[in-house]
């Protein structure tokens, strides 16, 4: 299928010469990768960039016996010859269209090149007779998929978050704000991105409220447990428990918290920190 040539310059559709490696298993299929496309926004670029109209048009071209065999984006399908089976693996689904009815093998699937061959020749699917339907009752829905890339980004946040992986989250944002970007300079157009957008607003309020935590003075943070310890510490030194004492001294030095015995007291401070030179009673 030269989709340069019909999709971008815009020629009638048409078939040209290819290798005819399906015929080599009994099976006359034209493939067609980036079967589930829906980069164009407002226009149908479903079967790489064909749209179910040329697509159609281009089916009525082909021999009774040979069926289009569609293998979505992100996705493969692993032909075994030994095994004589089919593996559908990645993301998606492998789709045999023949006559405008679709049959479609969910990943994950194995079946056997038999089953491909009887479905190109009008028989059903023995397996799964229920997804097999015209590939018309889906109308291009271009919105939709921009939506389920921004919900896919905003778990990989999630996940980043929860992990305590900034980087990941930062790249999730980061790929959302591009691709609302992309979409828009496809499309020429604004609609459709008003829950990308408000999802791509929820992430990066998120990660202002951990740069907020983040920024924070460590030394509020550790303080309460620090000066617990010192307190402890005190109570020992008072009875004379020495050993415990330094035992809690010790750990806290090896925390990188640095102690200082004064005759008001004692105070410390972060081992390493700007302010070195102060310390916190």
């Amino acid at each position: 299928m030269p989709v340069y040539e019909i999709y971008k310059v815009g020629a009638t559709p048409y078939w040209a010469p290819g290798l005819d490696l399906m015929a080599q298993i009994g099976l006359r299929a034209a493939v067609i990768p980036h079967y589930d496309n829906a980069e164009g926004g407002t226009h149908d670029t479903r079967f790489c960039y064909l749209g179910e109209r040329r697509l159609r048009f281009l089916e009525s071209m082909l021999d009774a016996d040979t069926v289009v065999l569609g293998v979505d984006e992100h996705t493969a399908a692993l032909f075994d010859l030994d095994a004589d089976t089919v593996t559908v693996l990645g993301r998606a689904t492998l789709t045999i269209r023949r006559h405008g009815v679709r049959t479609v093998f969910a990943s994950g699937t194995t079946m056997a090149i038999d089953e491909l061959r009887e479905i190109a020749r009008g028989g059903g699917s023995a397996r799964r007779p229920s997804d097999a339907q015209p590939s018309t009752a889906e109308a291009a829905s271009p919105t939709p998929s921009l939506r389920a890339e921004a919900e896919r980004l905003e778990l990989l946040f999630d996940t980043g978050l929860r992990a305590r992986d900034v980087n990941a989250a930062v790249t999730a944002v980061l790929e959302l704000e591009q691709a609302i970007v992309d979409w828009s300079a496809d499309t020429e157009e604004m609609d459709g991105t008003e829950v990308p957008r408000a999802i791509l607003r929820r992430m990066v309020t998120r990660l202002a409220e951990l740069a907020v935590v983040g920024a924070r003075d460590p030394r509020d943070i550790v303080a309460p447990f620090v000066e617990a310890l010192l307190e402890q510490r005190e109570r020992a030194r008072a009875q004379g428990s020495w050993t415990l004492a330094d035992t809690l001294r010790d750990r806290l030095i090896a925390t990188g918290i640095e102690i200082r015995d004064t005759p008001q007291g004692p105070t410390w401070l972060l081992a390493g920190s700007p302010d070195s030179g102060l310390a916190a009673g």
